[in-house]
């Protein structure tokens, strides 16, 4: 099965279209393209629905994908056009100049005849209507260990057992089973972070191949890439003290005897009172039913397919979240899948009969996940904007921010758990694609997604987004590859890479949207650059020999991503970067031999800036008025934030890392209320030398901001008393602080139910904080029972 998606397309081309100004003055075949595509798009969505099952379906939705994607291409074209030509009416753009009016009309003939023959074949949708329903992610971490008390206990108690030596446990089970959650569970828990000076989660090799798992535990602790050092796990642990643990997680015990384990945990399935319990905490709105004895009836039924999978029984609870619809049940409940195979695998059969139900613009966006290995870990900053470059998403209304409709996708998708180890740090999402949905969704993607070893020969490639791997010779032969291509994603095992290659790439696809050299070397990115012009997203970071990037850079109107982070050798920046007026993500990291010229770069939502020599922040950002994140990394020589950050009024996240002279003083004297600004998320990391917050941002910010992380501030030895009129706070983090004090007074001033978390901090702080709490909470001052010991 190759899945085709060509109503995702047809909204694509209606919201390019949307743009242009008066219908009036718009070109006639443009105008018929636009109502012949509006009065289709719901026959294709069914027919996307039903092509699993009908080849010829399959076969005329490709081809009719083919025809829009071309179509796509050509109004993209104008668009490009007409951003260039900024300043002039577009409408008027429109009616003085085209690629081809000929070609405009033949492409729009070419759509109607594809579209008569979809017309005729499908009748109504079966689809089962989940909405845009998003469950919080934070609710899987205790939903899947339900029923696992014991074996909770179990994994606990090797942990805190001080063996005198390095011990393995292994935790077995089936996929699905709930083994990466229970251990996740675990893991988190502060009893934990007690017993143990240093904790890892690290990936492992599926074949649990010794070196391999070896090499990576030790990059993570020694933060070195030196295989030389590698040593035996024994001696690997050997200076890190008594007691030291490692858990692994496999499908069966026969993987983990290869690391000689001391002791297993073996997951079973959910006894039948979990199971149940479970489904209803997903589907219905408060975890229980008490209007409608069939729903409960049915959903009895679709536990029961699900065999005691926890993953299973989520899977289904939350597509059905919040839906009382019995006949929508009962298509779960009675779908051929259940009877296809008697040894089926149940985890899979609920996961693709979730995928089945997905709108299509879902199964587009997972469909391109499937682009990248198992196991690969996402950003959702970059995944979104990976999507938001391919023109994967829609806005539900005119001032919808692209960004938050990529969030939205995505929290959908965790919620309908396609993805896992979903961790939020607080302004990103990390996370991985099931395994058991992979390969799945990689088959019904292969169409338009394919992954290519520079070592191996293929024929003939068709796919529209690319993703290469394997090590790239000299003079590298390429096999012969659609010149529509969309994306192209370097992910090689050799980072010398030669630039020839990347000429021939750059010289021979002009329709790329997304290009992507992460990590390689090389010196000149060539000018041909300049002519992709339908370039939206451009990777280039950690390259540490890119000096100079050339002038014909500046040509990318529409570029909107543009990461240049880690690129210490990079002499400078055009100075004429504020052509690129569409320009919403930048990541950078300037040299000392140049500026940052971000003037001019109205676009720009996201700024992430890495710099060890820069003294203060470029005066151009205070025009940046529609920055929403800014993040301020390694720069060691700054001392001070300007006061006319508070002039970015549409600032959501404030990032501030490892800036080790700065100080965040801002007094709000002088101000009076005038500062209103719409910071949610404000977190600081090693910083130094401060000793002061900054008032006048956070309070500016108080009716918004709602999580705050104080981490690694050595010198800060109070926190003001006006950070307890931040009454919009939620979550209150603060680690590492070694000589904090106490909270101030009037934290019961904090009216969103605020969660405190306080880690790696001095006793006298801890026990103060509980003390003052304790009072607020029931009335004295004496330190609840088991906290009377400052060790």
């Amino acid at each position: 099965m190759a899945e085709s998606f060509p109503s995702s397309i047809a909204t694509s081309i209606l919201t390019t279209i949307a743009m242009f100004n008066s219908p009036n003055t718009r070109p006639k075949d443009i105008t018929k393209l636009k109502e012949t595509l509006s009065k289709i798009q719901d026959k294709l969505l069914i027919a996307e629905e039903q092509q699993a099952q009908d080849q010829e379906l399959q076969r005329q939705l490709a081809m009719i994908s083919d025809v829009l994607y071309d179509a796509e291409d050509m109004i993209d074209e104008l668009r490009c056009g007409a951003v260039k030509t900024l300043g002039v009416k577009v409408s008027n753009f429109l009616a003085s100049i085209f690629l081809s009016p000929r070609k405009i009309q033949k492409t729009r003939k070419r759509v109607e005849k594809m579209a008569s023959g979809i017309n005729n074949r499908c009748d109504q949708s079966t689809r089962v209507d989940s909405g845009d329903t998003v469950i919080d992610h934070n609710f899987w971490s205790t939903s899947q260990v339900l029923g696992r008390d014991d074996d909770r206990k179990e994994i606990f108690n090797f942990l805190t057992n001080n063996t005198g030596s390095v011990s393995v446990l292994s935790i077995v089970g089936q996929e699905g089973i709930g083994k990466t959650a229970l251990t996740r569970l675990v893991y988190n828990d502060e009893m934990i972070d007690d017993n143990f000076e240093l904790k890892l989660w690290v990936p492992a090799p599926a074949d649990l191949e010794i070196t391999s798992l070896m090499r990576k535990i030790y990059i993570a602790v020694a933060g070195e890439n030196d295989y030389a050092k590698l040593a035996p796990k024994h001696t690997l642990f050997s200076d890190s003290g008594s007691g030291s643990k490692i858990v692994v997680t496999r499908s069966s015990n026969q993987a983990v005897q290869r690391i000689g384990t001391e002791a297993s945990v073996v997951l079973n399935v959910l006894c039948a009172e979990d199971r149940v319990k479970l489904f209803e905490k997903l589907a219905f709105k408060d975890g229980a039913n008490d209007r409608d004895p069939d729903l409960t009836e049915i959903g009895r039924g679709i536990v029961e397919n699900c065999g005691g999978f926890p993953l299973a029984v989520q899977t289904l609870g939350s597509l059905l979240h919040q839906n009382i619809n019995p006949q929508d049940w009962k298509l779960i409940r009675d779908d051929e899948i259940w009877r296809q195979d008697p040894e089926r695998n149940s985890v899979i059969s609920a996961l693709k009969l979730s995928y089945g139900h997905l709108p299509s613009h879902l199964r587009r966006c997972l469909a391109y996940c499937s682009l990248f290995p198992k196991g690969y870990y996402f950003n959702s900053e970059y995944l979104v904007h990976s999507w938001m470059a391919q023109g994967f998403l829609a806005a539900h209304h005119e001032n919808e921010e692209w960004k938050d409709v990529g969030m939205r996708y995505l929290k959908i998708l965790f919620s309908r758990c396609f993805f896992q180890d979903v961790e939020d740090s607080g302004y990103y999402f990390t996370f991985k694609m099931q395994e058991p949905i992979h390969d799945f969704v990689q088959k019904a993607a292969k169409k338009e997604c394919e992954r290519i070893n520079l070592g191996v020969s293929y024929p003939d490639i068709s796919a529209r987004h690319l993703l290469f791997t394997g090590s790239a010779r000299d003079n590298q032969q390429l096999p012969h590859i659609s010149a529509n291509l969309r994306t192209i994603i370097m992910q090689l095992d050799s980072h010398n890479v030669g630039e020839s290659l990347i000429a021939t790439l750059t010289a021979k696809h002009k329709y790329l949207r997304l290009l992507c050299l992460r990590g390689l070397t090389f010196k000149v990115l060539p000018y041909s650059i300049g002519e992709l012009k339908h370039l939206r997203f451009l990777d280039l970071s950690w390259n540490s020999n890119l000096q100079e990037l050339p002038e014909a850079i500046c040509k990318l109107q529409i570029l909107q991503t543009l990461m240049l982070l880690g690129c210490s050798r990079l002499r400078n920046l055009r100075n004429n970067m504020q052509n690129m007026i569409s320009l919403r993500y930048l990541e950078i990291t300037p040299t000392p031999y140049g500026d940052l010229p971000v003037e001019g770069l109205h676009s720009l939502r996201y700024l992430h800036i890495c710099n060890y020599f820069l003294e203060e922040l470029p005066r151009g950002m205070r025009n940046l008025t529609s920055l929403r994140t800014i993040i301020l990394q390694g720069c060691h020589m700054l001392t001070s934030l300007p006061l006319w950050i508070t002039s970015l009024s549409r600032l959501e996240k404030l990032v501030i890392k490892n800036c080790r002279r700065l100080n965040l003083r801002m007094d709000s004297q002088g101000q009076g209320g005038n500062v209103c600004l719409n910071l949610q998320v404000f977190m600081i990391y090693d910083l130094q030398v401060l000793v002061d917050l900054p008032q006048l941002i956070l309070q500016g910010s108080a009716k918004t901001l709602k999580y705050m992380r104080i981490d690694t501030c050595p010198s800060l030895q109070k926190l003001p008393a006006w950070l307890t009129t931040l009454t919009s706070l939620e979550k209150l983090e603060i680690a590492g602080c070694s000589v904090l004090e106490s909270l101030p007074n009037g934290m019961e001033n904090l009216t969103a139910r605020t969660e405190l978390k306080i880690q790696k901090s001095s006793p006298t702080f801890v026990l103060k904080s509980i003390s003052h709490l304790h009072h607020y909470f029931f009335g004295h001052s004496a330190v609840p029972g088991g906290f009377s010991d400052p060790e």
